[in-house]
């Protein structure tokens, strides 16, 4: 029989685990792991340390989702910030990125990240409204303007990221 050296037959076992290795070469792993105290330690503790693939790709998301949430937040507030002075119209092409950012976040329950959106950019508004001139009449009608903008424009971004999503086939998670 071939000896072969602990060296290699550790180099394949990995792929062995893996199931990537040819039968020959897992019979000859197989066979030294046998006859040899180390190789076979080395084969058993692979066992031991593997990984909960769903766990780590859960892990990733959620880290994602987290930036993606930061993101948004920071749209919300450039948003509002622009909207006390004359760039507010630069709002029409935030909104809508902030639609994208809640549909990469939660694809199917977006109409609720997109309510929320708007509803903290409004409040910001309408504060800000407050301390600058006072409670007024026509406020609550023109934050109520506001909100249902900026929702319209939320969702607006939300139907561009289905499109682009059906338009490269699901190949964008």
């Amino acid at each position: 029989m071939n000896k072969l050296p602990c060296e290699v037959v550790m180099d394949l076992i990995p792929l062995i685990k893996d199931h990537v290795a040819s039968k020959e070469s897992e019979e000859l792993v197989r066979a030294h792991i046998r006859e040899c105290d180390n190789c076979r330690q080395y084969y058993e503790l692979l066992d031991d340390t593997s990984f909960d693939d769903q766990k780590v790709i859960e892990t990733i998301r959620h880290k994602r989702n987290l930036y993606l949430t930061f993101i948004l937040l920071a749209g919300v507030i450039t948003g509002y910030q622009l909207s006390l002075s004359y760039y507010m119209f630069i709002n029409v092409w935030i909104m809508p990125v902030i639609g994208i950012l809640c549909h990469m976040i939660k694809p199917v329950k977006t109409y609720r990240l997109a309510l929320i959106c708007a509803a903290v950019f409004t409040a910001l508004s309408l504060f800000g409204t407050l301390l600058q001139y006072g409670i007024d009449d026509g406020m609550i009608l023109s934050t109520l303007a506001i909100f249902i903008l900026m929702f319209v424009l939320i969702m607006i971004g939300k139907l561009l990221a289905m499109l682009l999503h059906y338009a490269w086939k699901g190949r964008w998670k």
